[in-house]
């Protein structure tokens, strides 16, 4: 890890043209190397600094861009998709605020991580433990993140976000706001008010373009409530 913290202070700070194109290569031989998953892991807990970390978000993001996995055997891509639930809920997500670049970025990478479906994201414990902001901007990446989504779970998807979407419209502003019950939750109820209602709704607006049964999420339906967010 050390050596890649190094690299990046050279490519980031020295005006070297040389060394800045030795450090640049340098990186790009470790982002496709087998020994990138473990490394970019520590890079994201252990960082010495915030390029540290959101280096280690890009290198996976490059690794898993394509879907398949990016080539890992489903119990690697298990373990480190816990692993990055894990560091996204050590941010504490809140809506509307996000941890400079490296939440997005991680929350890509896991939504990439579909192993076993949706159902298994839902039911690892891991994402139970996500405050809600976190688990909403998860879920919105999931429809782009390269996996195949059988028609099924994407009706199954766009049932809970209905729920989902009546349960944040039902909820007096400050009051707990209960998730669904597909999801087991560990974390602490969502608090009611606008941020809950809008990032509801965002999600919701990435399943409603998937294709599914008139029994989902369509545009229209989701359209009722874009009003009442204001």
């Amino acid at each position: 890890m050390d050596n890649v913290e190094e690299a990046l202070r050279v490519l980031y700070t020295t005006t070297n043209p040389s060394l800045r194109q030795s450090a640049d290569k340098w990186l790009q031989d470790f982002q496709a190397s087998d020994a990138a998953w473990e490394l970019a892991v520590a890079l994201i807990s252990s960082g010495r600094s915030a390029e540290s970390r959101l280096f280690g978000c890009t290198v996976l993001c490059n690794k898993l861009r394509g879907g398949n996995l990016g080539g890992l055997p489903p119990e690697s891509a298990t373990s480190l998709r816990v692993a990055l639930l894990q560091q996204l809920a050590a941010l504490g997500g809140e809506y509307g605020a996000l941890v400079g670049n490296v939440e997005p970025q991680l929350c890509r990478a896991i939504a990439s991580l579909l192993v076993g479906g949706v159902a298994a994201l839902l039911g690892d414990p891991a994402f139970a433990a996500l405050p809600a902001p976190s688990m909403l901007r998860v879920l919105a990446l999931v429809p782009e993140g390269g996996a195949f989504l059988e028609t099924e779970e994407i009706e199954e998807m766009q049932v809970l976000l209905l729920a989902w979407l009546d349960a944040a419209y039902g909820c007096a502003d400050e009051a707990p706001c209960p998730y669904p019950p597909q999801i087991a939750a560990t974390a602490p109820p969502a608090v009611g008010g606008r941020a809950h209602r809008v990032a509801v709704l965002e999600c919701a607006g990435q399943w409603a373009v998937c294709p599914a049964s008139e029994h989902g999420l369509t545009l229209r339906r989701l359209a009722t409530h874009v009003q009442s967010a204001a």
